[in-house]
């Protein structure tokens, strides 16, 4: 009898283990078992971002290899300077902390190369080489 009863309390206990899992989504069961600190990259994020950030770059570049006007030139350079910026500081971590390292470890040298773009073009005399630049950083991990 006694057998019976520990066979019913762990059916009962693994039962609810999986009533719960099944009802809890994994981003609140990792807020138990990652520290706070922690960053996890879902990878419908990362992909999400990461075409932003190619769309973004194509356009630069097609911005860069036209023969626009100087003050049109500059307005579009800076802007997609600037959102490119905006994606990769949405996704920047601590490579100590995060489920991506290789995505952590270089997103700081790309913000690096992104502000260093921004202000060769903002310089005098305007300076694009650097913003044109950016699509080989991507490059250094994309083509292997």
């Amino acid at each position: 009898m006694k057998n019976l009863s520990t066979y019913a309390l762990r059916s009962i206990s693994y039962f609810t283990l999986l009533v719960l899992g099944a009802c809890t989504s994994a981003s609140k069961i990792r807020q138990l078992t990652y520290p706070p600190d922690f960053r996890y990259y879902e990878q419908k994020e990362v992909y999400s971002t990461m075409w932003d950030f190619a769309k973004t770059i194509s356009r630069l570049d097609q911005v860069l290899q036209s023969n626009e006007a100087e003050p049109a030139m500059f307005k579009q350079v800076t802007s997609h300077l600037e959102q490119l910026q905006r994606l990769a500081t949405q996704l920047k971590s601590d490579p100590q902390a995060s489920n991506h390292p290789m995505l952590s470890r270089n997103l700081p040298l790309l913000i690096n190369d992104i502000e260093h773009a921004k202000n060769a073009s903002q310089s005098s005399p305007r300076n694009y080489i650097p913003a044109n630049r950016i699509s080989a950083s991507c490059r250094y991990c994309h083509i292997k």
